[in-house]
């Protein structure tokens, strides 16, 4: 029998009224490209770059893909800025950044997080490149700027990123000096623990058969107690968050609630999804109160 058609109005009512990735993406841009006034100044290597393609376009302070939906240069040189715009993260896909000419004191920890295609990012020279010297190939001093070029992949390099990474993971940038753990197929969940084997039943993805005795009551009590202290150790880091800066909340993160989940984390090897379930609400109380 065919559904009632009022049953359609809540999804064609969320086709309506929520804005596509692309639209969004077209929105971000235009608030960092009109973040500086003025075109792009002609000498910038932003500029240079983009000049470099027929198929780029420029709008405002960036250089544009040639649907004019992806940023990929931004030069806000001479913009008087005393710290970055506030949608500057919205700009990761750039290969070029200039931000010379600028009182800018400092670049916060984690301000290119995400910029894994930077290739070439020019700063007024003291500032240092984000991640230190050695996640840049080539660092040079022009005048009163600094230009960090080629920047590498902190997981293919001597720095232990990829060591840093459980079994079933990968070790892939997230930006200058930054790196992250991705769960590979089959694994996923926690620390990429569970295991999905497709074909079990009914053609649904499900975790392979434990086999008996291998999920003890020892392990189930751990994981209980761990569950508990690690809410109770949300609860306090959300009443701490308003009184400390993003840096000192990951810090107390760290030791009240990463410690506590990492605790003899081989037990829960041979738990359910169900039970699992209950440490990844921990660390997702723990993201929602440092995110606001």
């Amino acid at each position: 029998m065919a559904a009632p058609s009022w049953l359609w109005v809540p999804q064609l009512f969320l086709c309506l009224m929520v804005p596509s990735a692309a639209a969004l993406q077209v929105e971000a841009s235009e608030q960092v490209c009109g973040c500086c006034a003025g075109p792009m100044r002609n000498e910038s290597v932003a500029a240079v770059f983009c000049g470099s393609r027929w198929d780029r376009v420029r709008r405002g302070r960036c250089c544009l893909e040639g649907d004019q939906k992806i940023v990929l240069g931004l030069d806000f040189g001479n913009c008087s800025l005393h710290r970055l715009c506030s949608s500057f993260q919205e700009v990761s896909t750039a290969f070029v950044i200039d931000l010379t000419d600028n009182p800018l004191e400092s670049l916060p920890e984690g301000s290119f997080q995400g910029f894994t295609q930077l290739q070439t990012l020019a700063l007024p020279l003291k500032l240092d490149c984000p991640g230190g010297s050695e996640v840049w190939k080539n660092i040079t001093i022009q005048g009163n700027n600094r230009l960090c070029q080629d920047q590498r992949n902190p997981c293919n390099g001597s720095g232990g990123f990829d060591s840093l990474c459980p079994e079933g993971s990968l070790c892939t940038s997230d930006g200058p000096g930054l790196s992250q753990c991705l769960c590979v197929d089959p694994y996923h969940g926690y620390k990429c623990l569970r295991q999905i084997l497709v074909g079990w039943e009914h053609g649904q993805a499900q975790s392979p058969p434990l086999n008996k005795g291998q999920v003890t009551q020892s392990a189930l009590r751990h994981h209980k107690v761990v569950a508990e202290r690690s809410f109770a150790c949300v609860h306090f880091v959300q009443q701490l968050c308003p009184f400390m800066d993003w840096k000192a909340q990951l810090t107390v993160n760290q030791a009240l609630v990463t410690s506590c989940l990492d605790y003899c984390n081989i037990l829960y090897l041979g738990l359910t999804l169900k039970t699992n379930q209950k440490l990844q609400l921990v660390q997702n109380g723990v993201a929602e109160a440092i995110a606001n």
